[in-house]
């Protein structure tokens, strides 16, 4: 799952940021910079520690998870202040408009930072553990599948969130086959994001986000 993640990390971000010069991509401004190095450190740092445990260096792991989790504070902190200067910069998301663009950036990353500190206190629970990290991780991919290219793999737009909730389902799935039932961490992580998910828009048309959203923006 993480390998599949951040190759469509890589082919969402391929054409604007990676393949275009990484830090000489042409982006708007400094503070996305800064974001996307962030997110993409995010993913060079999960796929160390994934790898870490089948090569049985478990203490290494462990150590660098108190890198993995300063990453992961920096990725909430650099979100929210992208989402900020985005809104700034009157930069709204696909053809929403400024304050629901603004509450699709937050929401996700309320949706990170609470998956991933539940993800901290359960790293004595192995099982827990690297199910919450997973699904944090996954709150964070709805902008890389928004960049996918359908138009040349011959899909409509709306694939996206196909792709996005086939993505949310594949751990529940896994857990009925290796376990024969949903883990609880799997269940509430799952609820969580697409609760979220699904309020983000409808909360971003509220006249009190909004005023939220204009006060922010001055």
């Amino acid at each position: 799952m993480v390998v599949l993640l951040t190759g469509s990390v890589v082919l969402g971000f391929a054409r604007s940021y990676y393949f275009a010069g990484f830090v000489h991509a042409p982006l708007p401004s400094r503070m996305i910079h800064v974001h996307g190095v962030i997110f993409s450190l995010w993913f060079v740092v999960l796929l160390v520690q994934t790898f870490l445990i089948p090569a049985g260096r478990v203490r290494w792991h462990r150590k660098l998870g108190l890198v993995s989790y300063g990453v992961a504070a920096l990725v909430v902190l650099f979100g929210v202040l992208a989402a900020i200067d985005s809104l700034r910069r009157g930069v709204g998301i696909g053809s929403f408009d400024l304050s629901v663009s603004f509450a699709i950036s937050i929401m996700d990353m309320v949706a990170f930072g609470i998956v991933i500190f539940s993800s901290y206190r359960a790293r004595h629970r192995p099982s827990a553990h690297k199910r919450l990290v997973l699904y944090a991780t996954l709150s964070l991919m709805d902008a890389a599948f928004d960049r996918w290219p359908y138009e040349q793999m011959r899909m409509h737009f709306s694939a996206h969130t196909y792709v996005y909730f086939g993505f949310l389902f594949f751990p529940g799935f896994y857990d009925l086959v290796s376990t024969r039932r949903i883990q609880k961490s799997t269940l509430w992580a799952f609820l969580l994001i697409a609760t979220l998910y699904e309020v983000r828009i409808p909360m971003g048309s509220t006249h009190l986000w909004h005023l939220l959203s204009h006060a922010v923006a001055e």
